[in-house]
């Protein structure tokens, strides 16, 4: 393992613990994820996932991070 792929593995972990907190934390008050923004995280770890091939990697993380800033205008702008 090299060590991109160690700081793939890492961003992996890391994310899914916080989408683990975010779901732990569900009935707490916060808000669930929306669609869109569930939609977001799926195709960033997808793309971390794909990380061999790097244009499809890149670019479903890049798919998922338009998508997720979008949600986050979205919400701003219905406040």
């Amino acid at each position: 393992m090299n060590a991109s792929q160690a700081f793939i593995l890492i961003a992996l972990i890391a994310l899914a613990a916080i989408a683990l907190a975010a779901i732990l934390n569900k009935g707490k008050g916060h808000k669930p994820f929306s669609k869109l923004a569930f939609l977001a995280l799926i195709l960033i770890l997808v793309g971390m996932a794909c990380g061999d091939g790097w244009p499809v990697g890149y670019g479903l993380m890049g798919v998922g991070v338009v998508l997720g800033v979008i949600d986050i205008a979205k919400k701003l702008n219905s406040s």
